[in-house]
């Protein structure tokens, strides 16, 4: 094939012009100047092809704003600073923040320790001791912190708050009690930096939370009247370390024999010492060197409700003198008429506690500590109505615990209907029911029950298992008045009472059926089966004593409690079975004179009158022998 020199040497002049050409010449060729009245007529050119002039024509033919369109825009990200030309501490801090949480911890620290020879970065170094001590990382820690100054990066006042800060949520209680207190007594006998009240504060926490009491106090007399003045919040950890340790050691005080239960020593001694402390706190709030906070106020009042009877009854006092809070009976106690005032200091000028949340469940739990239930309405509309304070979910249970302990049924409706529906559960109806439990001598007790029972279906989606058995036992205990209104006269008195377990078992029926479609999918050892068991064996109870005693009619007997108690039995039957297949060793060596005495054991405990399940009247007495007893529960079955 043969080929034009003419086209072969136009082709390499054109790709040498272009590629030797400086960037910054225009690409278009001068124009050559023509003689003045020569029109400019285009010579006849041959246009070649060629594969490197067609992209370079399409990229001068392009518009400037579609190259920009082009372009990706990236989002802005902070460079890494120049240790050597710009070593900028702030710049280096914020890189080391950065690198840290992005979890490099060995890129930080090496960053770190070449800036520390051109300049002081003591913030970059804190933020290394803050990584690893959030981690619950001890001796990497103060390994740090030792490195730190052997760079001649000294520690500020914030790298000890940080140590001691976490030393106080650290897991290694011993070992944090003891660098902490040897860090502390070294900043006291240097005269670098100070410690102040943040320091002993953070130190004092330290002490509380691994409950050395001890080296608490040795630390709480290092305080001073300038760098490390006590504020409230030492007074605070001060008082919920002896709180914590009193606790430890004190036996369960909210059963009915609370009077009568001794003091131990060691908690006595804990309540003096905290009379001590809050004295030492009233003189200086009086004077004007502290403010008294409600968590201050609040952890005081625990600690005499770890007391006897006449220690919670100085709550209300505790209350009225710091908060103002007026007792019941009387007006609110003058101010300067507080016992130990002094009379020199303008009491009328001292900022008082603002009460809330935390304290209304103090006062609450402190009348149903010392069984003045009465007050509770009082206390509650004050702290609600005069300062504001809205109830949160604590402060609901300890007033259905208040009104639990004073067997008021009555009351704990009203309140139900009051409570907010974010508070509503289903454990919230338990108490209130066992309140009506609770006041079974009154007679209407099992109205009030079903008055909890409406409003609970009304409130819920779907009932609560272990409030509607609770409810079937209301409606068993719950029958004293028909035998005092009968007069001797026991077939009446068993009609009336059977018209009770009947509508009793009628109101829980429709619930039952649907708590037990819901847990047929669910195993057999499951929370909410075994609580649907549970309400099946109360069921079955209460059907087999309106058929024993012949409180209802036959036919009623036989059509409809019959046929329910039947199939009571067969799910009950049915998931015992299940039970011994998947756990081969459920109830083994659990006989049948076992299962009668755990009966028995647990029909007295509900049972006040203890009359062989109600079959006789409480003024009768049992007349019969354990043996018929048994042969009697063992036929029922």
């Amino acid at each position: 094939m043969f080929v034009r020199r003419a086209c072969l040497r136009r082709a390499f002049a054109t790709v040498t012009n272009r590629s030797l050409r400086p960037a910054h010449e225009n690409t278009h060729p001068t124009p050559i100047p023509l003689p003045a009245g020569a029109a400019a007529t285009p010579s006849p050119q041959r246009r070649y092809a060629s594969v490197v002039a067609a992209p370079v024509a399409a990229s001068a033919s392009e518009p400037h704003e579609e190259a920009k369109q082009r372009k990706v825009s990236r989002p802005w990200r902070p460079t890494k600073p120049d240790i050597y030309e710009d070593p900028d501490p702030l710049l280096i801090a914020n890189h080391v923040k950065r690198t840290l949480e992005a979890g490099k911890f060995d890129e930080a620290a090496k960053f770190t320790r070449q800036a520390s020879l051109r300049s002081k970065v003591v913030v970059s170094w804190n933020h290394l001791i803050d990584y690893h001590i959030r981690q619950d990382r001890v001796h990497a820690s103060l390994k740090l912190f030792n490195e730190m100054k052997k760079r001649n990066q000294m520690p500020n006042a914030q790298t000890y708050t940080i140590i001691f800060r976490g030393l106080a949520a650290s897991s290694h209680t011993e070992l944090a009690v003891s660098e902490a207190s040897k860090i502390y007594f070294n900043m006291l006998g240097s005269n670098y930096i100070e410690p102040n009240t943040i320091h002993m504060n953070a130190v004092l926490q330290v002490c509380s939370n691994a409950g050395d009491l001890e080296t608490l106090f040795r630390i709480s007399e290092t305080a001073n009247e300038t760098a490390r003045a006590a504020n409230c919040w030492t007074y605070n950890i001060l008082l919920h370390a002896l709180r914590r340790r009193a606790s430890r050691k004190l036996p369960e005080r909210a059963g009915p024999e609370f009077a009568a239960i001794p003091i131990e020593q060691d908690v006595e001694q804990v309540i003096k010492t905290a009379k001590r402390i809050w004295e030492t706190v009233i003189l200086e709030w009086r004077a004007g060197n502290i403010l008294v906070d409600e968590p201050l106020v609040c952890e005081m009042g625990r600690i005499l409700l770890l007391g006897d009877y006449f220690e919670a009854l100085t709550v209300e006092s505790l209350l009225e003198q710091t908060m103002m809070i007026p007792s019941v009976g009387r007006a609110a106690m003058p101010v300067a008429d507080i016992p130990g005032g002094s009379k020199s200091t303008n009491l009328h000028n001292i900022p008082y506690a603002q009460p809330g949340n935390n304290s209304l469940s103090l006062i609450l739990e402190a009348l149903e500590r010392s069984r003045r239930t009465s007050r509770t309405k009082h206390y509650w509309g004050h702290f609600i109505h005069h300062h504001k304070v809205v109830p949160d979910a604590d402060n609901w249970r300890q007033l259905f615990k208040a009104l639990h302990r004073g067997c008021d049924s009555a009351g704990v409706i009203s309140w139900l209907r009051a409570m907010p529906a974010e508070f509503v559960g289903l454990r919230t109806f338990r108490l209130p029911m066992n309140t009506c439990m609770r006041n079974n001598l009154n007679r209407l007790a099992f109205g009030h029950a079903t008055e909890v029972l409406n409003i609970m279906v009304e409130r819920l989606r779907d009932a609560d298992a272990p409030t509607l058995r609770t409810y079937l036992i209301v409606a068993q205990a719950n029958k004293r008045h028909f035998f005092l209104d009968a007069k001797g006269d026991r077939e009446a008195a068993l009609k009336a009472y059977g018209k009770q377990l009947y509508k009793a078992i009628d109101a829980v029926w429709k619930h039952y059926m649907l708590l037990a479609r819901r847990c047929e999918d669910q195993r057999t050892g499951s929370a909410l089966k075994m609580d649907v068991i549970a309400l099946a064996r109360q069921m079955i109870s209460v059907c087999d004593r309106l058929v024993t005693d012949n409180m209802i009619p036959a036919r009623m007997a036989n059509k409809t409690i019959g046929r329910r108690r039947n199939s009571l039995t067969r799910v009950v039957v049915n998931h015992f079975e299940n039970m011994r297949e998947e756990y081969p060793k459920f109830r083994q060596g659990f006989d049948k004179q076992d299962e009668d005495q755990y009966e028995k054991k647990e029909e007295e405990d509900w049972y006040p009158e203890k009359n062989d399940r109600g079959y006789k009247d409480s003024a009768q007495g049992s007349e019969r022998s354990r043996d018929e007893q048994g042969r009697e529960a063992a036929k029922r079955r």
